[in-house]
């Protein structure tokens, strides 16, 4: 992967979407807008100024241009929708990460193709959350418009702002490609709220999964930001035979900047029950949730970016990796969210499953294995074999990694060491 230079000077790395959009570009003089028009839009013609393709228009209230930087991009002038090509495909009806895919499977690039249709692309973005099949068919999305809108402009911000990507990458000690890998396949967006941005991650749940949210008030969140989850029925019994797993993202979590002389962290929960009328509820970040019902090896961690960065360190996502089959990293929101994921994921649990547990290294995060009613003693009544591993005497995973990158090798040696062993690579 060869890196290349914007015109702001900040070092910049070729990606898959990127190969893509290069060959779109050569397509037509219009950057590749007329090209996707002939696919998406039959019998309509993109001009610099036309009628919109998505809507009924009975003026020529839509154009493509090239704006100051020389991008090409269209504008709807009577809904004020904007954006690049990417935006273009999603106006025909798909999603941002299905408007990317598209591109790239449509385009003609060899490359571009190769790598969207290998495991190391679909398990390292599109089918990060849930199972890539089921994303492309029986998936739905139940977020109000509103909080979708707010994620997709946190996303293009990102994709626009390659500083934010770089500050990103230095925060949590990821090289740069790592993190614009994430940003390429929308598994991050960068939320404004405020006057704030922070980054966000989706929450994704099985589609049968129901519950309550009561607001209450927090000394570092805004009353109609925050709410506790309530379940009003016992947890059911677990692995009762269901094999497939129909993930709905249904919100998001949303890690604020902190102010100055802010001790703790904020986050923001969209959607929330003052603002959307509805709550999610604190389910964990999944990374290989198709295997979930069938894994044999589940690496639970204690927060979102501990989840992503061991998934890192052990060679298993990213640009040119592969995912092991058989695996979930998953990333509990927070270390009181165990309850949210054992209620959620209760009746999908797998028979003999090996666990690796990663506490954080300090006290909830001792609390995870300390005592008979534990985490860890729950765990240990669920699955075949539990390994803990706390992080002491770093805060996190995450945090030790910035201390000492952590290599493929040393998760290899830890797994070995627990007398766990990796199935095949992914193969869908």
């Amino acid at each position: 992967m060869n890196p290349n230079t914007p015109g702001n000077g900040t070092p910049h790395h070729k990606t898959t979407l990127h190969s893509a959009l290069d060959w779109w570009a050569g397509q037509d003089d219009m950057g590749g807008f007329k090209a996707a028009a002939a696919a998406l839009f039959p019998g309509w013609r993109a001009r610099s100024s036309c009628r919109a393709p998505h809507r009924k228009d009975r003026s020529a209230s839509f154009s493509i241009y090239r704006n100051g930087r020389s991008a090409w991009r269209f504008k709807d002038h009577a809904s004020g929708e904007q954006g690049g090509l990417v935006g273009f495909v999603m106006l025909a009806g798909r999603g941002k990460k299905e408007a990317v895919r598209w591109l790239i499977e449509a385009s003609g690039n060899d490359e571009a193709r190769t790598l969207v249709g290998t495991p190391a692309f679909r398990h390292s973005g599109f089918g990060l959350h849930s199972d890539f099949v089921i994303r492309h068919s029986s998936f739905s999305s139940p977020m109000p418009a509103q909080a979708m809108a707010e994620w997709n402009e946190g996303v293009d911000h990102l994709e626009s702002h390659p500083l934010d990507v770089a500050a990103l990458a230095q925060q949590r000690g990821w090289p740069v490609e790592f993190a614009q890998h994430l940003v390429d396949c929308a598994v991050v967006s960068m939320l404004l709220y405020h006057g704030r941005r922070g980054i966000a991650f989706l929450v994704s749940a099985p589609e049968n999964f129901a519950h309550r949210s009561e607001p209450h008030v927090s000394h570092t969140l805004r009353a109609e930001d925050s709410y506790t989850d309530s379940f009003t029925a016992p947890i059911p019994s677990y692995g009762c035979g269901k094999r497939k797993i129909v993930m709905r993202d249904i919100g998001f979590h949303c890690r604020l900047q902190e102010r100055c002389g802010q001790k703790r962290t904020s986050w923001r929960f969209v959607p929330n029950p003052f603002a959307h009328g509805r709550g999610i509820p604190a389910l964990p970040f999944i990374i290989g949730s198709q295997w979930f019902a069938t894994a044999r090896l589940l690496v639970i961690t204690e927060g979102q970016w501990d989840a992503l960065t061991f998934a890192h360190a052990a060679g298993w996502l990213g640009k040119g990796c592969h995912w092991p089959a058989g695996v979930c990293v998953i990333g509990i929101r927070g270390a009181s969210g165990t309850g949210a994921f054992l209620q959620a994921y209760a009746q999908y649990w797998p028979g003999g499953a090996d666990c690796l547990l990663l506490p954080d290294g300090d006290g909830p995060g001792a609390r995870w294995f300390q005592g008979e009613d534990s985490f860890a003693g729950r765990l240990l009544g669920l699955c075949k074999k539990v390994a803990v591993e706390p992080c002491t005497p770093h805060k996190d995973f995450n945090d030790l990694y910035r201390a000492r990158q952590i290599t493929p090798q040393e998760i290899a040696l830890l797994l070995a060491r627990n007398g766990i062993a990796l199935e095949n690579e992914a193969t869908l």
